[in-house]
C-alpha cells in the first residue's frame, strides 16, 4: 500500500517538474504591468484581466482598478487561471 502511494507521489512530482522544465525552457515569463485605472465603476465591472501576448519574449499581465475615495476595487488573478496561463497560453506562438 505504501509503495503504491509513494509511486503516485513520485509521479506527481515528475509531472510538476516536467511542466516547470517546459515552462522555463519554452514558455514566456510573466511581466506584471501597471494597473489600468478606470473612472467609472461600470467600466471596471466590464473590464477583465488583460494578457498581452504580442511580445515573443514576455507575456504582460495587467489588472483593472477602480478607486472610490478610500475604497479600491481590484480584480483578483486566481491561482487556477494563473496555472492555466502558465501551462497553456505562454507556449502559444508569437503572431505578428
Amino acid at each position: 500500500m505504501q509503495g503504491t502511494l509513494l509511486y503516485a507521489e513520485l509521479g506527481n512530482l515528475y509531472k510538476a517538474y516536467h511542466y516547470m522544465y517546459r515552462y522555463m525552457n519554452k514558455g514566456r515569463p510573466l511581466q506584471f504591468t501597471a494597473d489600468r485605472v478606470y473612472t467609472s465603476l461600470l467600466e471596471w465591472e466590464l473590464a477583465s484581466i488583460e494578457w498581452d501576448l504580442s511580445s515573443p519574449a514576455v507575456a504582460k499581465v495587467s489588472s483593472p482598478v477602480y478607486r472610490d475615495g478610500d475604497i479600491i476595487y481590484a480584480k483578483v488573478l486566481t491561482l487556477s487561471r494563473l496555472m492555466e496561463f502558465i501551462m497553456v497560453d505562454t507556449f502559444k506562438k508569437h503572431i505578428l
